[in-house]
């Protein structure tokens, strides 16, 4: 994705000397990330200096860099480590650094009409890191109650998207949004008619993985032990095995 990076670098044109110097350590840094899992500390922990000394530009250099990554369909190492490292940062914290509620609601307000774009790869780009950006974030996160209403009603309505890797990951993202104790919940009612009718096995499992267990949810489960491909009926047995205490 290092194309996804350099493109960025039009965007420092007629930039004042320090911000062209941050903005070029931030694309550093978000190219070095696309390289290996075992470099995002390092790299987390200058991009946290870069934030800190001019935010704007920062925000700047990331977001232009996401918006091109939504353009890859294929999945690519170098864009699902990139994507894997924004989350990553968004989550960190340590003695210095608190995670940054701020910023992963700012992504997230960005996602949502990304999420119903004409390119699937766009839609299937911003459902994954919604997904991945709610997942990493801790339960004492302040996102609105607005935002979170906005997230669920774009990640519904890509659960009847046409192409089945964008269904995978909004199933994913709606995870922490459901209340699998009600079958009337939006979330709850979707996650029992995929994993009961979606051709794609992958959406099958896809839901397996993300939906809570209950005494409502349980028999949806259980019924995919007997699902019609093998590697579905094994997934099933697997999360029963995690899950539920026997």
């Amino acid at each position: 994705v290092k194309d996804v990076s350099l493109h960025c670098l039009e965007a420092r044109k007629a930039m004042p000397e320090k911000q062209e110097s941050t903005f070029l350590q931030v694309i550093e840094q978000l190219e070095e990330c696309q390289k290996s899992f075992a470099v995002h500390r390092k790299c987390i922990m200058k991009l946290k200096q870069a934030q800190s000394s001019d935010p704007d530009t920062f925000q700047r250099a990331l977001t232009q860099s996401i918006d091109r990554a939504m353009l890859v369909f294929k999945r690519e190492p170098a864009v699902e480590r990139f994507l894997q490292f924004v989350a990553s940062f968004i989550s960190f914290s340590n003695d210095k650094y608190a995670s940054d509620g701020e910023l992963a609601c700012v992504l997230l307000k960005r996602m949502i009409p990304l999420t119903c774009a004409r390119d699937k790869a766009v839609r299937f780009r911003a459902c994954q890191l919604t997904a991945k950006l709610l997942n990493s974030l801790g339960e004492d996160a302040e996102v609105s109650e607005e935002l979170f209403d906005e997230i669920l009603h774009a990640m519904l309505a890509r659960l009847h998207d046409k192409v089945p890797v964008v269904r995978v990951h909004a199933a994913a993202a709606l995870a922490r949004l459901q209340d699998p104790t009600d079958l009337s919940d939006a979330v709850t009612m979707e996650y029992v008619r995929l994993v009961s009718n979606d051709t794609s096995k992958e959406v099958r499992k896809a839901v397996l993985a993300n939906m809570g267990v209950s005494s409502v949810t349980l028999p949806y489960i259980l019924e995919r032990t007997r699902d019609v491909r093998e590697d579905v009926r094994k997934y099933a047995y697997n999360v029963v095995s995690i899950k539920i205490d026997v």
